[in-house]
């Protein structure tokens, strides 16, 4: 596969790192699809290389940003000056990407917090250049919330001085089962365990309008989650998924997962299954197509 690296100004002027992975078709058949990446808290596009690797082979040119303060992206670790602003990148990042890749289907991919944030894009802003969105253990919810007293303390701290960040509460130890993953996450440079009240109550208080508006989410949509999560909330997917249109929403629960389902072992299973669900969204636009064409 062929990679590169490559660089977008948000709205602000905040320079924003971001890569892509393509296919090498010896046979020089078009890609299939581009998919726009949005990864979680504190970790960064790097650690997604494996997906792409993948996906490549299977045909899609991966694109995947660093978040502001995040990985190689300017800014605070751990701030955004607002959740909206967080969306803002996003759909700046997409347009970028669609300019070096052009005349492609587009799906919009986010993980952790990237997963509530892609699923926020697409509900509040409506874009009309997506085909579909994946989301795999979104923070909708945390499993186990902060107790009360912390939170009131954050609002307070938010409000006297919203670029304060402190360290969250997340062991690297609960994402995945696999030693191996946990040592890497701890020895990466790139990653982080800041975290800004801002940007904390952004998600959390976006995570509960997701979850009460997930009837009206305007695209075919995979939501995943690992029923043992210990980080965010299996059950407010659960909750999502029953709300969300029933003909265009896939539910995929991995049994005992933990957090990072494409980090498990089970890892190449779950990529997989995530292609297969692609592949049948192209398929279904392609079908569809045939059968509006003329005699």
């Amino acid at each position: 596969m062929k990679h590169l690296e490559f660089a977008f100004t948000a709205t602000d002027n905040t320079q924003l790192f971001a890569q892509s992975w393509e296919p090498i078709d010896p046979a020089n058949q078009a890609p299939r699809a581009l998919i726009c990446l949005v990864h979680g808290f504190g970790e960064h596009s790097g650690r997604y290389a494996h997906v792409a690797q993948m996906m490549t082979d299977a045909g899609f040119i991966v694109s995947a940003m660093d978040q502001r303060g995040h990985g190689r992206s300017q800014g605070k670790r751990g701030y955004t000056p607002a959740y909206s602003q967080s969306l803002t990148d996003i759909g700046t990042f997409i347009t970028t990407s669609q300019r070096r890749f052009p005349n492609l289907p587009t799906f919009l991919y986010g993980h952790s917090m990237g997963g509530n944030m892609v699923l926020g894009y697409t509900l509040f802003n409506r874009p009309q250049t997506l085909r579909g969105v994946i989301s795999t253990s979104p923070w909708l919810r945390l499993t186990t919330p902060p107790p009360s007293s912390q939170v009131t303390g954050a609002k307070l701290i938010s409000k006297i001085i919203p670029t304060f960040t402190i360290t969250n509460e997340f062991e690297p130890l609960v994402l995945t089962h696999d030693p191996a993953v946990d040592e890497a996450y701890n020895s990466d440079p790139h990653n982080h365990g800041r975290m800004s009240a801002k940007l904390f109550f952004g998600v959390t208080e976006n995570g509960e309008k997701i979850i009460q508006q997930a009837s009206d989410f305007p695209l075919p949509l995979l939501l995943v989650h690992g029923t043992a999560d210990p980080v965010t909330s299996h059950a407010a997917s659960t909750e999502f998924a029953a709300s969300a249109p029933k003909s265009t929403t896939t539910f995929k629960e991995w049994p005992d997962l933990y957090h990072e389902t494409h980090n498990e072992p089970e890892q190449k299973e779950v990529i997989a299954y995530t292609i297969g669900w692609l592949n049948g969204q192209l398929n279904q636009t392609a079908n569809t197509n045939k059968a509006d064409a003329p005699a």
